[in-house]
């Protein structure tokens, strides 16, 4: 019964972080639309959040893979990185908005992480870290049709 009673503790501690995620990821575009109501673009199907430091190279594989996308999603990057310039104009389609700016969201210590909303800015998809099994979840969530390939 020990270890029952440790699994049960383990598995309400894992339910209260995804809550605790949950609540955070939902509340990011509205905390976005404060910061700025012109960033979010109600012509996409969909948006893609992604917190972010520019200088990591596993953030710049990750600005690289979803510029496939944008016909349909709105890429945006909340980027702790003070000196973006050159990203900013690499990935001009996309909204980059320093993170400093924005004090309701926390210091982060992982990057990258992605937020997938819909049309209703309801969070569908959510990631850790850039994964290339990533972009077949992004086209799945988003029925993206690539016929390039």
């Amino acid at each position: 019964t020990l270890t029952f009673k440790k699994m049960i503790k383990h598995k309400v501690t894992i339910l209260l972080i995804l809550a605790i995620q949950s609540c955070f990821s939902q509340n990011l575009l509205e905390t976005i639309n404060a910061y700025n109501s012109s960033i979010l673009d109600n012509t996409k199907e969909y948006k893609m959040l992604i917190i972010s430091d520019s200088s990591c190279g596993y953030c710049q594989i990750t600005y690289k893979e979803l510029q496939k996308f944008t016909s349909k999603i709105q890429i945006i990057i909340l980027d702790y990185h003070e000196d973006n310039s050159s990203e900013i104009e690499k990935f001009n389609n996309y909204k980059f908005i320093p993170a400093r700016e924005i004090s309701e969201i926390k210091e982060q210590d992982f990057f990258p992480i992605l937020f997938l909303y819909d049309k209703n800015n309801k969070l569908i998809w959510s990631k850790k870290g850039w994964f290339d099994s990533n972009l077949k979840k992004i086209r799945k969530k988003t029925n993206y049709q690539d016929y390039s390939n």
